[in-house]
């Protein structure tokens, strides 16, 4: 009897080893090998957890252990929000994630006020909203914060905002616009609200100064805002600090220095450019649709080029992603590498922007809002988190998305909780944006 025992002994006590450090026998490849680990985790939690349709006795977070290698179809389900689906792989030895996961609450777009808006920003510090707005043929600038409109300036009935963007500070916003078929660059002050003309230059906001360039001076916003003027060389067309673009002679395409006496500089591509955004060892030229982006830290200059109708910014990791819109496309343009499609249908994308995360973004099209995972694996998931009649713009702020837009034959500005039971005063803050 004794060697009997010694005898299981050294047959079942390998087994158990083995089996306790998670090595189980695969019999669809014949062999033994280790299994896996998921890790699951939502927001928010407690989300209720099935592999292949099978339900798993845990709620998210979770980890999982002693999961045989395979692809599994993993769906997360929680009362009252939209699910999450997708199919992952799980590997001998090595954990899967997908803990970054956020589920939409199921809620009905609310009414904030009815109006015809056609137009909607929010600021850097996503503390208000500054819309457009029809009323009796005229035509309202509107300041909207802490659910209510603070102020409102009317405009020429005939203006329409093609872009804008703000200073560092979230208090001016440069606004390219049409009025009367004539393109013009305008100056929003937003405590108080204020809407000036600027003269015919190119403007852009270093950090939060605000500069011109026209063909003889550079213009300087003052903090009495007026304007003082410096000469330049006629060749430079823009500068920011110092950097500087030149139409030197004989040359078709403009070239980009270090200062504006450097007998050395990068050919850009033609086009008229001018500076987008500039920040540590990048930068980001604009000439009407296209864009240049270029990479200071290596030697030479690593450049990526997009076309793209607008862009929206967003540091993540002290890297600067940008998501670009045109038509009815939707891409992702990450440092070091050219723009990657994220979305194309027949429908054409009214707006889009980054969750705060920085692991979704939102956009819309002409009839629904939906978030997008940026995960990759398996296919990005998308998410219709509501339908609209009509949509004419919308942004997202921290935890809500505002419409612009006509739902049940009502016009006016909506809003979309993306968190159940989140009263948000004043509108919120996007963490981690930088906004050029």
């Amino acid at each position: 009897m004794p060697w009997l025992f010694t005898l299981i002994f050294l047959i079942f006590a390998p087994i158990l080893v083995f089996y306790t450090a998670g090595y189980r026998w695969n019999p669809k490849k014949g062999m033994v090998e280790k299994n896996g680990t998921v890790i699951l985790d939502t927001i928010p939690g407690d989300a209720n957890i099935y592999l292949n349709g099978q339900p798993v006795d845990k709620t998210t977070p979770a980890t999982l252990q002693n999961i045989a290698p395979g692809t599994y179809t993993m769906r997360l389900e929680k009362t009252g929000y939209f699910p999450w689906e997708k199919t992952l792989s799980v590997t001998p030895e090595r954990v899967t994630f997908a803990n970054e996961i956020y589920l939409w609450p199921i809620l009905e777009p609310e009414l904030q006020f009815e109006a015809d808006v056609t137009k909607i920003f929010t600021n850097p510090n996503n503390d208000f909203l500054i819309g457009l707005k029809k009323v009796d043929g005229n035509l309202k600038l509107f300041r909207y914060e802490r659910n209510r409109i603070t102020e409102e300036i009317t405009l020429d009935e005939n203006t329409e905002i093609d872009s804008l963007s703000w200073d560092r500070s979230g208090e001016k916003a440069l606004l390219q616009c049409t009025a009367s078929s004539t393109n013009a660059t305008r100056l929003l002050v937003a405590d108080p609200l204020k809407f000036s003309e600027l003269t015919t230059a190119r403007y852009h906001f270093e950090r939060s100064e605000l500069i011109g360039m026209d063909a003889n001076y550079k213009l300087i916003l003052t903090a009495n805002d007026s304007f003082t003027k410096e000469r330049h060389e006629s060749q430079i067309l823009d500068s920011y600090e110092e950097l500087v673009i030149k139409k030197l002679p004989n040359e078709e395409n403009l070239v980009l220095m270090l200062s504006a006496d450097a007998t050395e500089g990068l050919i850009l591509p033609r086009g008229e450019w001018e500076f987008f955004a500039v920040d540590r060892n990048e930068m980001v030229l604009n000439a009407g649709s296209q864009w240049l982006r270029i990479f200071t830290g290596s030697n030479p200059y690593t450049t990526t080029r997009a076309e793209a109708k607008t862009i929206h910014g967003l540091t993540i990791n002290r890297e600067v992603n940008y998501l670009l819109t045109g038509n009815n496309e939707l891409s992702l343009w990450r440092p070091l590498y050219e723009p990657e499609l994220l979305y194309r249908q027949s429908d054409p994308i009214v707006a889009a922007g980054w969750h705060n995360s920085g692991y979704y973004i939102f956009f819309a099209t002409k009839t629904e809002v939906r978030m997008m995972d940026l995960d990759s694996r398996n296919g990005r998931i998308q998410t219709v988190v509501a339908n609209f009649d009509d949509i004419q713009d919308a942004v997202l702020i921290h935890n809500d998305v505002f419409v612009a837009g006509t739902k049940n034959a009502k016009s006016g500005l909506w809003k979309i909780p993306l968190v159940k039971n989140t009263a948000i005063s004043p509108l919120g803050v996007l963490e981690g944006a930088r906004i050029f």
